[in-house]
């Protein structure tokens, strides 16, 4: 991608988020504590593109924002959920090692942290998928898998592992506190703005709360599916400004109920009216599917959540991460009339909408891979994006800055005519067999490197054993 059209994506991106505050502003005009909370803001957003800025003409590229599961815990469980397809099973016979499975010399594994060894919970020598978590033990018996709508990733059928992961029960390893706060530290030096909060539930989460309010120049986005929020956590919620909490729906009632189970709707909207009674900035997010986009769009489906007190809409593509979900995906057509529908509830109603990934057009293409932002799974994984949960390397005792300069997010960014275009949805779901080959090709080489220093370190020991003798 020419460093010219880079640069105008980010200045796109820029204006759009400084558009997006000052329509914020307005629409809060009546409540003079949250519209001068907008304004500090927007001053913070100035200031870190400036950092950004900074970083950039020393050679160090950085996003202008985040996306990070923050925990692989869930008190839902949705039909065509993304996060409980990530933990699917590799469809692979168990038994081979990594290195076997591309076809080189057994014995020499990726390096710990490199982001290609085993997922946590995997036995020996049945690594895990790459860049995905093992799978979560009791998940399906528990009712413990991740919400519908809640950006987080997916798992395509194992890239280059070639063994199933086995359950990693309470054994498995999201990030602690101490390393995510250190991801907000390298964030807020590196300028990085906007984190927005996924899951899993990121409520179920002890404490999160506590540590996002430890970085008041950040706006945090936590999209949620609203069950564990109730008046106390909205009073502290309008304390706390700068996360903005966002309720996945999917539609009315019968719609909601119908994909994320019996009773939902009515929790969902009494976390919104408790949210409204502490005058609190909340939005709400969407999975659009083929058979829901009317439903969704409708002006008084619209007027309904408006009178809850919701100023912000997401409108999320239904990607069909799931064998049989094929149909709920969008047709290009709809993909267009959702486009023209959101522009028009724009124009005619007092709320802001983000549409996904159509907005991105305005930047010229897909922000992924750290062109725009980049995903950080719940173990630590940096990943292009929620929908494509590749990855070569950690933020697990590694600067965000190091982290960032992955080959894999460098290689996708460079190719952006291949992997940028939205106009068919989401690209690099699209794409994935060409993201999972760019992944596999630098598998094959740091396993080569590796096995070449190894192979050099005995040459070398052999030799100094000969001169020892000698």
């Amino acid at each position: 991608m020419a460093s010219t059209q880079h640069d105008q994506g980010i200045r796109a991106y820029n204006q759009g988020l400084m558009d997006l505050l000052s329509t914020a502003a307005r629409i809060c005009i009546s409540d003079p504590a949250q519209a001068g909370f907008i304004a500090r803001m927007a001053g913070s957003q100035r200031r870190a593109a400036r950092t950004r800025e900074r970083w950039e003409e020393q050679g160090a590229h950085v996003p202008p924002f985040l996306i990070i599961s923050v925990t692989s815990e869930c008190n839902l469980h949705c039909k065509g959920c993304y996060a409980r397809a990530q933990h699917r099973d590799p469809e692979v016979g168990p038994g081979l090692g990594l290195e076997q499975g591309l076809g080189l010399e057994p014995g020499v594994g990726p390096e710990p942290g490199s982001g290609l060894e085993p997922g946590p919970g995997s036995a020996p020598g049945m690594p895990g998928t790459l860049g995905a978590p093992g799978v979560p033990g009791e998940s399906d018996e528990r009712g413990n898998a991740g919400v519908g709508t809640d950006v987080t990733g997916v798992a395509f059928a194992a890239a280059v592992s070639t063994a199933a992961a086995v359950a990693a029960g309470p054994g498995r390893r999201d990030m602690d506190d101490a390393t995510l706060r250190a991801v907000l530290d390298d964030a807020r030096q590196l300028g990085i703005s906007v984190v927005l909060l996924a899951g899993g539930e990121p409520l179920t989460r002890p404490g999160l709360l506590d540590i996002v309010s430890e970085y008041p120049d950040i706006l945090f986005p936590i999209f949620t599916n609203g069950l564990l929020i109730d008046d106390d956590v909205a009073v502290r919620l309008r304390r706390q400004r700068n996360t903005i909490p966002v309720l996945s729906l999917e539609g009315n009632q019968e719609i909601t109920d119908d994909r994320r189970g019996s009773g939902v709707w009515s929790r969902v909207r009494g976390a919104a009216q408790a949210l409204h009674r502490a005058r609190v900035f909340f939005g709400s997010s969407f999975t659009v599917r083929s058979d829901t986009l009317d439903a969704l769009t409708d002006e008084r489906f619209i007027a309904e959540m408006i009178g809850l007190g919701c100023r912000l809409f997401f409108f999320v593509e239904y990607v069909p991460v799931q064998p049989g979900t094929e149909g709920w995906e969008l047709t290009q057509d709809q993909r267009l009339e959702l486009a023209r529908r959101v522009e028009a509830l724009r124009s005619s109603t007092p709320a802001l909408y983000v549409s996904f990934p159509g907005d991105e057009e305005a930047t010229g293409g897909c922000l992924a891979a750290g062109r725009g932002f980049v995903h950080i799974s719940a173990r630590g994984d940096v990943e292009p994006c929620p929908f494509a949960p590749y990855s070569d390397s950690s933020i697990c005792g590694v600067p965000l800055q190091d982290a960032l300069k992955s080959p894999l997010l460098e290689a996708i960014r460079a190719d952006h005519d291949r992997f940028g275009d939205t106009s068919g949805g989401c690209a690099l779901w699209r794409r994935r067999e060409q993201v999972q080959a760019l992944l596999e090709s630098r598998a094959r080489e740091q396993i080569r490197e590796q096995q070449g220093a190894a192979a050099s370190n005995r040459e070398q020991q052999g030799a100094n054993q000969g001169a020892n003798q000698a």
